[in-house]
């Protein structure tokens, strides 16, 4: 019988420990490159987020600034700044930052990298000669025409119209389709053209009642003008406590309300209608039209209170009598609150506005119209 061959099992335990060995080391290095590839995923992750949130924040600074590039520009570089990539603040440059005004369009890039020495460092790539990594990424948010709107003022404005003669209404007019008024589909109505435009929001008391001399004394229904007002109830109820808290707050659960939608005209007092602009007023005294950029400044708040949607009512939609909804909804926009001059008597001043743009409900029906949007990432 043969012997066995001693120095052929050493030989076999020894190349069995070698390939253990080797794979262990393997595995080991496999291991620590997912434990580095994990960390630059989560790196590029959160650069991804910090783009996002810098181009949505830059974006809705143009609905309120809608020339403003320099505020749509500040504001991605604040929002950047609010994230961390690794642990490390966000710092992007003005040059990070493109601002389409054209397009309502802000544009991010977020760099991590050797050139700007902020790239990201390694653990175990090290041992391969990968000591750190550049991570990059770009986001782009367009304020784009929203689709629903929210926190409505309990006031009603009629949509622009043509005149009889072709030319588009304005504050001397007055619709009355019997002479040739039309409202052709809104093509006349308010639009980025109209920004600081006054109108008046809510006429003093006694001011417009009007009527056509009907045979049966019916009140006039064609005798609104541009910016006239019509009281309605978006959340139901009525009386002037319910008006004031629509005014000064936004009633929840609030419901969008989109183009299409019908409302009714209410009765209202006046005077209490004024009092709760007026304490809107109060609640940030320092805000202020500016006509260089059609947008508010010196506001304590980051939105102004001031600052509300309002329903544009279809003019042709328009019936002041009867038991169903009096006028549809065919636009919004949004409207900066005036300071009444002071020393005028209660109800006995008009309470004023400007045409302004504002922020609004992704989604919904048709679009709300050139002066309501809302942010949507795009890139």
């Amino acid at each position: 019988m043969p012997k066995p061959d001693v120095g052929s099992h050493r030989n076999q335990r020894g190349a069995t420990l070698a390939l253990v060995t080797l794979s262990m080391a393997v595995l080991m290095m496999a291991a620590a490159l997912a434990v580095d590839v994990g960390l630059m995923t989560t790196a590029r992750t959160e650069a991804q987020l910090a783009a996002d949130m810098a181009a949505h924040a830059g974006a809705s600074a143009l609905i309120f600034h809608p020339y403003g590039k320099a505020e749509a520009r500040a504001e991605a570089i604040d929002f950047a700044s609010r994230n961390r990539i690794r642990g490390e603040t966000v710092v992007i440059l003005p040059g990070d930052v493109e601002v389409i005004l054209g397009m309502s369009k802000v544009r991010v890039t977020v760099h991590r990298t050797a050139d700007r020495g902020t790239s990201v460092s390694t653990f175990f790539a090290r041992l391969f000669g990968i000591d750190e990594v550049d991570i990059r990424a770009e986001a782009a948010a367009v304020a784009r025409s929203a689709g629903a709107v929210e926190c409505l003022l309990p006031v009603a404005v009629a949509d622009l119209w043509y005149e009889a003669d072709g030319t588009r209404a304005d504050e001397n007019d007055t619709w009355d389709p019997e002479e040739g008024d039309d409202y052709r589909d809104g093509s006349a109505g308010f639009g980025t053209g109209d920004l600081g435009r006054m109108i008046t929001l809510k006429p003093a008391q006694g001011a417009h009642n009007k009527n056509n001399g009907s045979d049966d004394g019916t009140p006039d229904s064609n005798r609104f003008m541009p910016g006239w007002w019509f009281l309605w109830y978006p959340e139901g109820g009525g009386g002037a406590s319910a008006l004031r808290d629509q005014i000064l707050n936004c009633p929840q659960p609030q419901t969008p309300w989109a183009v299409g939608d019908w409302a009714t005209d209410k009765n209202g007092n006046v005077q209490s209608i004024q009092k709760a602009f007026k304490t809107l007023v109060d609640r940030d005294p320092n805000a202020h039209w500016d006509e260089g950029c059609k947008c508010v400044k010196g506001s304590a708040f980051p939105v102004s209170p001031r600052l509300r949607p309002v329903p544009l009512f279809d003019p042709e939609t328009y019936v002041k009598q009867g038991p169903d909804h009096n006028f549809q909804i065919a636009d919004f926009m949004g409207v900066f609150i005036e300071e009444t001059p002071a020393g005028t008597p209660p109800g006995q001043s008009s309470t004023y506005a400007r045409v302004a743009t504002l922020q609004g409900v992704v989604g919904g029906g048709p679009s709300a119209g050139p002066l309501v949007k809302a942010v949507q990432i795009v890139e």
